[in-house]
């Protein structure tokens, strides 16, 4: 159950049926630091502190992303143009 959860909020939804609103608008805000665990940046202890800064700096336009995607997309209909960038990034 914990890895499901985790896997729900880092990796984004590419398909129209799956599409989940919140779980969209909370995926720029755990996408950094979800990317920089993967390549293992957070395992060397002199680039830790540094990895972490640049994540926390990243939640900026993470938070402003997040609201616009849940300001401007509907709950029940997934847009196109957001689809095929998280199919791309599902991909990656």
């Amino acid at each position: 159950m914990p890895l499901n959860f985790l896997r729900n909020i880092t990796i984004p939804v590419a398909e129209e049926e799956a599409w989940d609103k919140m779980r969209t608008a909370l995926l720029p805000l755990t996408l950094p630091f979800s990317f920089c665990y993967l390549v293992g940046l957070f395992k060397e202890e002199d680039t830790a502190d540094k990895v972490v800064k640049a994540d926390l700096y990243l939640l900026i336009p993470g938070v402003l992303l997040a609201a616009l995607i849940y300001l401007k997309t509907k709950k029940t209909a997934a847009p196109k143009k957001l689809m095929l960038l998280f199919a791309i990034i599902a991909f990656i």
